[in-house]
Order: structure tokens, then sequence, then C-alpha cells
């Protein structure tokens, strides 16, 4: 495979500290198959410079070779190699993830003042810093556990209680709208009016949502006037922001 320097050493040495593999060096192939360095000039010799490398978390290599052909306008063959993954499940959190933005709300933080001291009050008396930092970070953990879970995201909010109903409908008709041709027609009419609804529906949407940030506006927090724009978007109501 060409003649050796002192480069394979200092190669041969860094992947015995790394505990790394030569991908190549697994499998069976022919020596025309395992050169990846093919000169243009016959009178050089072809050698064998590109490798990959597999750590301990690869070990399951299914094949590693050459692809060779004039696939690249480069004098080095394409190394390519099959690797099998296994997919771990991720694991649930432990500990809820909880938003800490609802404490601006003078409401909610006046019942997380309480939730954390009612339960301080309940909890047994203490010595020592250690153990009574440890019953304060469980009572701000259950009243955070208690009181500011975000709320799961709805895909479209704007949807009212009477259009899924309509929705509900819907599908029901969807099951016998080839039955007959006044089934057919009964569910043309409710797809119109489900379309007709959901745009009733997000105009309403978007003016409440409009409204609110324009209170916020006159108040003069405009924390809550930009942190709204995400769930406002899409809406040609003007905002004037004082």
């Amino acid at each position: 495979m060409g003649e050796k320097n002192d480069n394979s050493g200092k190669i041969l040495s860094f992947f015995v500290s790394h505990d790394l593999l030569i991908g190549g060096t697994w499998f069976c192939h022919r020596l025309v198959q395992r050169y990846t360095f093919n000169p243009p000039d016959q009178q050089m010799r072809k050698k064998m410079l590109d490798h990959i490398l597999l750590g301990s978390r690869h070990r399951s290599c299914l094949h590693v070779r050459t692809r060779r052909g004039k696939i690249t306008l480069s004098v080095h063959e394409i190394v390519i190699a099959e690797v099998r993954f296994k997919v771990v499940a991720q694991k649930p959190r432990s500990q809820p993830k909880v938003c800490s933005a609802k404490l601006r709300d003078e409401v909610t933080r006046e019942a997380f003042c309480a939730e954390v001291k009612r339960y301080l009050d309940e909890s047994d008396i203490v010595e020592g810093a250690e153990q009574s930092w440890a019953n304060f970070r469980t009572a701000l953990n259950a009243a955070a556990t208690k009181l500011l879970i975000p709320e799961k995201r709805v895909h479209k909010p704007w949807i009212t209680v009477e259009t899924l109903a309509l929705i509900r409908k819907r599908a029901e008709l969807q099951l016998r709208k080839h039955s007959s041709a006044e089934a057919l027609l009964v569910f043309s009419n409710c797809c119109k009016e489900i379309r007709k609804a959901l745009r009733s529906d997000k105009r309403e949407w978007l003016k409440d949502k409009g409204e609110t940030i324009q209170d916020y506006s006159d108040r003069g927090d405009l924390n809550e006037v930009f942190g709204s724009q995400n769930n406002y978007a899409g809406s040609r109501v003007l905002i004037k922001v004082n």
C-alpha cells in the first residue's frame, strides 16, 4: 500500500491514545478497492491516505469501502461507511418546566407567595442552614409546580367550541357522504359553514389580542407589548405605542 514514513507512526500513536479504529481495516477487499489516492502520474504509486475513524460509540460498523470512479475532480477516492445506530428514547423530565413570566401578574405573584408561606408553616421546624434551605427550596418547587406550569399550546387557539362541534359533525357526515346525493350536499354545506366559522373565529381572536396589546401599550408595559407579538402574527390592525 505504498511506502511508510514518519507520519504513519504518528497517526498510529494518535489512534491508540484516543481509542480509535481504522474502519477500512475491518473488511477484506482487493488492493484496487483499498486505494484512496489515485495519482494522475502513472509513475507515482497508489496509496491509502484517507481513512474513516471509528470510536467506541460507533463500533457497529457494517461496511467501509471506497467509491471508485470519476465522481470528483480530486485525485482522492471517496471513502464511505455504513454504520448502524441505535436510537434511544429520551427520558421524561423529572422536574416539570415552569414559566417564571407568570410572576409578572400581581394576582399570580400573591398566590405564589401565599402558597410558599403555607408550605413553610406546615413543614417541621429544623435547625441548620442546609435543612432550612432544603425546606425553602421544596416549598418553591411545590408552589411553582402548582401555579407556574405553562399551559399546553394549542395549534389553533382561535377555534371556538361551536366550531369544534361543527368539525365533529363533519367527521360523522363524511362517513356517509357517498350514500346519496343529498348526503353529499349536506356534507358540502357543512364544510362551507366550517370554513366561514374558522375565518370569523380567527378575526375575533385577532381583534381581542389587538385590544389586549393596546391596553398594555396604554399602560406603558412594553415587555408585554413585544412579548405578545408572536401570538399576534398575521394581524393587520395598527398598534400604536405611546
